[in-house]
């Protein structure tokens, strides 16, 4: 599925103003749900409508004044499926606490996901604005940090080798 770029929340926009000015901005999940945008202003919202999924963040780039943010999931532990319809990515700043920085919906576009066994994990990146803000950095759970095909072959790269996968 194709999600609309997200946009700033106006607690998100706040945090970016203070990262400008050199607080730190903490990035620390991105979340999925099926909630229904309405007549709400996006820019309003401090949460997600109604979230189903939260996912870490595995690994994150950055390039130039975008941050890509990525992370996986496994559908198989879902109790039920649900239309995939919200997206938002959650920051902290100075205080502390877990703020929706941007977020997206998809509205009737969404995806249906499923309980599935037989997908092992859905990939998930997110680009984030953060114009020149020095100060940034991501809560990253190691332990879920994996490197893909891609980071393989781009390290074959920079390094003028090859190799096989095993």
């Amino acid at each position: 599925m194709s999600m609309p770029a997200p946009k700033f929340t106006n607690a998100g926009r706040l945090l970016q103003l203070e990262a400008l000015d050199g607080s730190p901005l903490k990035f620390t999940r991105i979340a999925l749900g099926d909630g229904r945008l309405g007549s709400q202003a996006p820019a309003k919202l401090t949460r997600l409508i109604h979230e189903v999924v939260s996912i870490e963040i595995s690994r994150s780039k950055r390039a130039k004044d975008y941050l890509s943010l990525g992370g996986s999931f496994n559908p198989a532990p879902l109790h039920e499926g649900f239309w995939w319809r919200e997206l938002g990515v959650y920051a902290t700043g100075d205080s502390g606490v877990e703020t929706l920085y941007c977020y997206t919906n998809a509205f009737e576009e969404g995806e249906y996901l499923q309980p599935d066994a037989q997908t092992l994990e859905r990939m998930l990146t997110v680009g984030v604005y953060v114009g020149d803000a020095e100060n940034i950095s991501v809560t990253i759970n190691e332990s879920l940090a994996f490197a893909s095909v891609q980071d393989f072959e781009m390290l074959q790269q920079e390094l003028g080798q090859k190799a096989d996968l095993v």
